[in-house]
Order: C-alpha cells, then structure tokens, then sequence
C-alpha cells in the first residue's frame, strides 16, 4: 500500500508541455503540479523515464525546471523539481485554489495564461 505524506498543495490540470532528456524532446501533459514537483503523462508508449533519471521540463512560455524523476508507472510519472525559477513558483501558486478562490489568469511578459475551467489551461499571446 502506497502512503501519501504530501506537505505541498497540488493542483489537478491538464496542459501540454515537454520533457527533454539529454538532446531529445517529447511532447507530455501535465496531469498535477505544486511548486515542488508534477506528474506527467507520456504520449509515447514505450518512453519510459527511470526513476533517478534527471530531465528538463519546457513549460510553455513559463519556464524550464530541471527535475528528477520519482516514481513511475506506465505512462505516468512523478517529478520533483530540482530548481524553480521565480516565474515558475509564481505560475504555480497563481493556478492553486486559496479556498474557494482560484485566480483566472498568469501573465508573463508576452504571454496570459487563463484557468477556463477547473482543470484547464490556455495560453494566448497579449
């Protein structure tokens, strides 16, 4: 049996990101984030990330974070941040419901991202 002892707010979400391991890139989505890890889902079968196995992760328009991956079962993995740009802490905590608030939108210096409905994101240029 698996116990969660989790000390971090995670958000449920969906969006579309990327994992870089050494010169290649795949395309993933983001199924939960909080500011010290995420859990992505592979769309490729057969990408498999070992456990240990460090790795960059391309959010749109946000950041890079480095990682390094924790758990893993088929198609879903767990990752946990090994650096978090401000703007990245700042994009999470932005999308993590205080209460029954959730803020609508992050903006960066070209881009807005809005929250559309309880698990989607949409970025759109200003």
């Amino acid at each position: 049996m698996v116990t969660e002892n989790r000390k971090n707010r995670r958000q449920r979400i969906d969006f579309l990101a990327s994992v870089r391991i050494q010169d290649r890139e795949y395309e993933i989505r983001v199924k939960d984030i909080s500011v010290k890890g995420m859990k992505l889902q592979t769309r490729y079968k057969g990408l498999y990330l070992p456990i240990g196995q460090k790795v960059t992760i391309h959010i749109p328009f946000i950041a890079d974070v480095e990682a390094i991956v924790s758990w893993h079962d088929e198609e879903t993995h767990g990752l946990i941040f090994t650096s978090c740009p401000p703007v990245m802490r700042q994009f999470v905590e932005s999308i993590l419901p205080v209460g029954d608030h959730i803020e609508k939108t992050f903006k960066t210096e070209s881009h807005s991202l809005q929250k559309t409905s309880e698990n989607e994101l949409h970025f759109y240029r200003d």
